[in-house]
């Protein structure tokens, strides 16, 4: 199948608009693209991309993306990347893969709390997975999140997470029933980072973590008595496997804003 930008006047009218945006819109970068000073211009241009709808650009408008079609997205990808950006511009591993995680298992509410910051680019996070017991094996999690009330206490630890500045958010699987069956005992978490008892610390890595700006390191996170809000459990309690499914489809299935974008409306339409 020929996924090619169509040759048209609408397309070329799109690419023009996109093109003289970028222009004038596009931070100069000189030096380590990941220094501090840097890392805020790729920051500040990918909420302008956002608040035009082009960060996201096929995700529902409702949600903070652009609701623009696969070929438009192309266009922005192509001119975004010849200029030696990615999209997104900066390590947002949290809105790429749980976003539309999100997206198909969340609540209207969690949609609009994450989706819609994530997806215009006001708000980034990492997915906290690898664990020091369990490896790439989510089912052997050791990260718990026990309830109390209307409220989940989390425990454990992640490594090989993230980047090199510090995120927003952390998407996070967890075993919610340390006591039940693999596959049936887990779950996921949005958790901000400014809860008391997360702690965020650098590892020392023989290279860069390879995963674009803002990935320039890897870390460990400490969850030591988190409490999370109930509403912040996304998909269910021990439903955490069924989530994992989106979630590993769109890592797996390609790399890249519109890779991953392309994958999840094809997997709703074949639903």
């Amino acid at each position: 199948m020929d996924f090619a930008t169509p040759r048209n006047p609408e397309y070329d009218a799109f690419r023009t608009e996109v093109r003289s945006w970028l222009q004038a819109n596009a931070p100069t970068i000189v030096g380590n693209p990941d220094d501090d000073e840097n890392y805020a211009k790729h920051r500040r241009f990918g909420e302008a991309l956002g608040a035009k709808g082009w960060l996201f650009p096929t995700f529902p408008k409702q949600y903070g993306g652009g609701g623009l079609n696969f070929e438009q997205s192309v266009v922005i990808a192509e001119e975004v990347q010849r200029l030696g950006f990615g999209l997104p511009p900066f390590y947002n591993s949290a809105a790429s893969l749980g976003g539309p995680s999100i997206l198909v298992w969340g609540t209207e509410a969690q949609k609009q709390k994450w989706c819609v910051p994530m997806f215009r680019g006001e708000m980034m996070g990492w997915i906290a997975l690898t664990g020091p017991e369990a490896g790439s094996d989510l089912a052997a999690t050791e990260t718990d999140a026990i309830r109390d009330g209307d409220e989940y206490v989390i425990n454990g630890t992640k490594i090989f997470i993230g980047g090199s500045h510090t995120p927003d958010v952390l998407w996070t699987f967890t075993r919610t029933d340390p006591k039940g069956p693999r596959h049936k005992n887990a779950a996921w978490f949005m958790i901000p980072t400014d809860l008391p008892g997360v702690i965020i610390r650098p590892m020392e890595m023989l290279a860069d973590g390879g995963e674009g700006v803002g990935a320039t390191q890897k870390n460990t996170i400490y969850f030591e008595n988190v409490r999370v809000p109930a509403s912040y459990l996304v998909g269910g309690e021990n439903n955490g496997w069924q989530v994992a499914s989106t979630h590993l489809e769109l890592e797996h299935g390609g790399s890249g804003s519109v890779s991953r974008e392309t994958w999840f409306h094809r997997s709703l339409e074949l639903a």
